[in-house]
């Protein structure tokens, strides 16, 4: 039995649960007998000040080191913007430490594309830290394709994607598991967000948060008047209530009454099938959130991408869709409002099925090698 150490975060955001039962699922395929012991990435949050904190010291590393293998990810944990860590991304580890690990650890499905401004000294760290994890030939480091690759090409030197290789997010290989039927039949779902329009993107135009509402607010009337379809409200996290609450907020009170519903927050792999079969079901996803426009092309399902963050663009660039996404800055709702009509008349992701199938294939060589040259696979 191989013992696996999985060093994400697993609880509060739907999307991360499908990217780790997407991990699953890919390693059934490659590994024999196996078996996960999760440790949530949070714990080790600067922020977090519960009696079970954890640190990436000396005790971790003795304690990684016992294990067959090491996954830490998928996430946002490259992301070199954190001022106070030794490696400026959430893994606050020295190079001392990374030296020391003597097990196979992956470090995969990793977003490197920092949402806050970057200091001098940040590239610094962020560039010892990545020769480190390059000279210890037990660590692989795999960037997802979220666009990853360009924002350290630009920011960290090109020098520095040697040894880094790009594989699909683990999200792509998820896909709904159970029952849960949604009572209205012809809906579009639809994920909006807040927390990230305060983020750093590669644009300089600044989102106008009442801009973005009422621009969001025009394109609800259109789907409900013009289109006659229902609107689902999907929250991923518990701040997509406050994007929800201030959407309805600027609605007529018979629109929300008659032709809005809201999709229960609920978290865990219960709560991702749950609402990853609501997005199944509907005539079209319009999202906001990663997974939500992932796990969409993993489904083949209708998309559009809502773009407050860069990796949304480069997402369906990747899949050579640039047209089924939207940013939302300015006067987007007429954009919007055509891309819509037009995406209702095809079927699911067209094109992109077979980019999707030959990208997999690419994921699962990378994994089928490392586990072979650590001799966990024969």
């Amino acid at each position: 039995m191989i013992n696996v150490l999985h060093v994400a975060s697993f609880i509060g955001n739907i999307g991360d649960n499908a990217s780790h039962i997407g991990l699953y699922r890919l390693l059934d395929q490659l590994l024999p007998p196996h078996q996960f012991t999760q440790l949530e990435i949070r714990k080790f949050y600067q922020n977090y000040a519960h009696e079970d904190k954890q640190h990436f010291d000396q005790a971790f590393i003795e304690h990684l080191n016992t294990y067959d293998l090491v996954i830490i990810g998928g996430g946002g944990f490259l992301d070199y913007w954190h001022e106070n860590s030794q490696s400026a991304t959430t893994i606050d580890i020295s190079a001392d430490l990374v030296a020391q690990i003597r097990v196979p650890t992956l470090i995969c499905s990793m977003g490197s594309m920092p949402f806050r401004p970057v200091s001098a000294s940040n590239i610094q760290k962020f560039q010892s830290f990545l020769s480190a994890l390059k000279l210890n030939s037990y660590i692989e480091v795999a960037l997802r394709n979220d666009g990853s690759v360009h924002s350290i090409e630009r920011d960290v030197g090109a020098e520095y994607l040697e040894g880094l290789t790009e594989i699909l997010d683990h999200g792509y290989f998820y896909q709904p598991e159970g029952e849960f039927t949604w009572p209205d039949k012809n809906f579009i779902a639809l994920n909006i967000t807040e927390d990230q329009l305060d983020m750093q993107r590669g644009s300089a135009e600044i989102i106008d948060k009442n801009n973005y509402y009422a621009e969001m607010q025009r394109v609800v009337q259109f789907i409900v008047h013009s289109l006659q379809y229902k609107v689902v409200l999907v929250p991923h996290i518990y701040s997509d209530l406050n994007a929800i609450n201030r959407l309805l907020s600027g609605l007529d009170d018979w629109i929300v009454r008659q032709f809005i519903s809201v999709a229960p927050c609920v978290q865990g792999n219960e709560g991702t099938h749950c609402i990853f079969n609501l997005y199944r079901q509907s005539r079209l996803i319009i999202g906001m959130r990663f997974h939500a426009n992932v796990c969409a092309i993993a489904m083949n399902k209708n998309v559009i991408g809502l773009q407050a963050l860069d990796r949304i663009g480069y997402l369906h660039d990747y899949f050579g869709h640039p047209q089924r996404c939207v940013s939302v800055t300015g006067q987007f709702s007429s954009i919007l409002t055509d891309r819509i009509s037009h995406a209702l008349l095809s079927q699911g992701t067209s094109g992109a099925a077979a980019r999707l199938a030959e990208a997999k294939m690419s994921t699962m060589a990378f994994y089928r090698d490392f586990f072979h040259k650590h001799d966990l696979i024969k």
